[in-house]
């Protein structure tokens, strides 16, 4: 009888275990969260106001299990793959990262190489292209786990749109406002690990309150 009980609860256990280990970020990049989360103050004030409306937005569905968030540029270049892999970084670190689904997206792909991601070494990640290099797949690892990173198109994405927030990164594409489209523009990456960190903060201190 007791055998019984204690193999369902060992089973139980081993899984929240590997739940929270693949949900962790390696030291070097805890390290850099802690940098990137006193840069906030440099963030021009007009800019926190749009971080602070995606971080209201991103809060006010977080409880749905089936919303989801896109970051959206032309050609699902290092701009929406930044911007989406930063604020699970994020996310992760405030210990929030199972509360939605962030992806990234481009309007039409292509099948060019992801060079910007080289830049995720400083803040130690590791990124590694994978499979046939002619297809140029990527894996970002931040810890226990890793992310599969390749281009893709929006409506490859297996997303239904009503319950889809859609963050347009790139200038050009935003042909209409709606409840659950927006546009943040990033001419310059550089700030983008920052700005991302200071969304997912924001969006930890809304769910508290």
């Amino acid at each position: 009888m007791k055998t019984t009980r204690i193999i369902p609860l060992a089973l139980a256990f081993w899984g929240i275990l590997s739940f929270v280990h693949s949900q962790d970020l390696k030291n070097s990049i805890k390290k850099s969260v802690l940098e990137l989360k006193g840069v906030s103050k440099q963030i021009p004030q007009e800019k926190v106001l749009l971080l602070d409306k995606l971080a209201a937005k991103i809060s006010e569905h977080a409880h749905k299990s089936d919303f989801n968030l896109v970051f959206i540029d032309h050609a699902n270049d290092d701009i929406s793959q930044s911007a989406m892999i930063w604020l699970r970084t994020g996310l992760i670190h405030y210990g929030i990262a199972d509360k939605i689904r962030v992806e990234s997206a481009g309007i039409k792909t292509n099948n060019k190489n992801l060079s910007g991601l080289s830049r995720l070494r400083k803040y130690g990640f590791n990124v590694s292209q994978t499979g046939d290099k002619k297809l140029f797949n990527y894996n970002v690892r931040y810890g226990s786990d890793s992310w599969k990173v390749y281009r893709k198109e929006l409506e490859s994405l297996t997303l239904d749109i009503g319950k889809t927030l859609q963050v347009f990164v790139q200038e050009g594409l935003l042909e209409s406002d709606g409840e659950n489209k927006m546009e943040i523009l990033f001419q310059n990456r550089a700030v983008i690990p920052g700005q991302m960190v200071y969304v997912a903060g924001k969006i930890s201190n809304l769910l508290k309150t």
